[in-house]
């Protein structure tokens, strides 16, 4: 038997909607970018996927397109799409969920109720919005304060009108005080600079580093200092200033106590799906809950104090089941 759940999304990246002979239609919508002003957060656009189960019969897309990817006749491809419905009701009889990677899962708890489907929280693929992902945008502290420091910066030349016999061009003061300063500093180089005279005599090397260090800043040696060897010279030990404060120490290696970081899953779903899917992570053994604030349903996991121990969490659940690729970080106020 072959997994068609792959067949299937690559059916959506070209088609808003595929039925599937006796299970029902998958549909795609278009879902705009999202702007939390509450958090700062840019949420980008997706394709998110939802399932008709009324809808069994349609078109012949699904069938047709499989027979052609496997070279089988159309009797076979049906063939092949019964034994898979097969497959993926039996998973829902003896376990009640049937993953469809990365579009969803079917959620059935018993055969007199209906199937549910959940979406991919991060949506179906799609070329156009490939790679986009949650931006968070903090604003400018003082923007007035912005603008009025635009307002200053001024040209460094600037042309005034001019005729047909006369060209003014102007110059920034700031601009010429920098050239000034900068001619006293070339002229007062060579006015203080001793001159070099050609001399066979060898220059003792204490004359050669007078060239380059001014002569306050050398350390005098002391005879004995000059010829005792390199291993006669003491190791100067740290002194206690330079020692590092245990205070210092234990400020810099604290933690942050307060748990104000979250792991989001799942982001802007009805609340039905929210809670539907925060019990199956709980079932996998994740503390996940809702999460709702300003109109805005989230499914997270709470308890972190940073954004490390979040991205080490994605991590481990990312090596568990690739479906969690698509969390992100949030810091909770």
């Amino acid at each position: 038997m072959k997994d068609l759940s792959l067949h299937i999304e690559n059916l959506l990246l070209d088609h808003d909607c595929v039925i599937y002979p006796q299970l029902g239609a998958f549909t795609t919508t278009y879902i705009p970018s999202k702007w939390s002003e509450e958090e700062d957060l840019f949420l980008p656009p997706c394709r998110m996927v939802s399932f008709d189960a009324e809808v069994k019969e349609g078109d012949e897309l699904f069938v047709t397109s499989l027979a052609k990817r496997y070279r089988v006749s159309k009797t076979d491809a049906s063939m092949m799409c019964a034994e898979y419905l097969d497959y993926i009701r039996q998973e829902l009889s003896e376990n009640g969920t049937m993953d469809l990677g990365s579009i969803g899962v079917f959620v059935q708890e018993n055969e007199q109720e209906p199937i549910l489907f959940y979406p991919t929280p991060a949506g179906v693929a799609s070329p156009r919005l490939y790679g986009l992902d949650a931006l968070h945008l903090a604003p400018i502290s003082n923007p007035q304060q912005f603008v009025s420091k635009r307002k200053k910066d001024r040209p460094i030349f600037s042309t005034a009108d001019s005729d047909e016999n006369h060209i003014t061009i102007r110059i920034s003061r700031q601009f010429a005080g920098y050239v000034a300063t900068a001619a006293a500093c070339i002229l007062l180089f060579f006015a203080l600079a001793n001159p070099i005279q050609n001399s066979d005599k060898t220059i003792p090397q204490t004359a050669e580093t007078e060239f380059l260090v001014p002569g306050n800043l050398i350390p005098t040696l002391n005879k004995s200092t000059e010829k005792s060897s390199p291993s006669q010279v003491p190791t100067e030990s740290v002194s206690e200033e330079e020692s590092i404060d245990p205070a210092t120490t234990e400020s810099l290696t604290e933690e942050n106590t307060t748990e104000n970081y979250a792991v989001v899953l799942a982001s802007a779903v009805s609340m039905k799906n929210a809670e539907a899917f925060a019990s199956r992570l709980q079932e996998e053994g994740y503390n996940a809950e809702v999460f709702v604030k300003n109109n805005m349903v989230r499914v997270i996991i709470q308890g972190f104090h940073s954004e490390g121990q979040v991205y080490e969490q994605i991590r481990e659940m990312k090596a568990k089941n690739p479906r969690y690729s698509k969390a992100w970080s949030l810091r909770l106020e």
